[in-house]
């Protein structure tokens, strides 16, 4: 499924995204979460560290 919500996300400056998720069958609630979670990942949120940190 990731595959299909990254296709969105490149595709999404030529074409609405609520176009693309109707054609590939997926729901826009579930891009939306998907995209939350990637940029979340990139942040170096909760996703990619989910165990505290501590201070120096």
């Amino acid at each position: 499924m990731s595959e299909i919500y990254a296709f969105i996300e490149a595709e999404k400056t030529t074409h609405p995204v609520a176009f693309l998720c109707r054609l590939l069958e997926v729901n826009r609630s579930s891009f939306c979460a998907w995209l939350a979670g990637a940029q979340a990942r990139l942040s170096g949120g909760p996703l990619t560290r989910p165990w505290p940190t501590r201070s120096p």
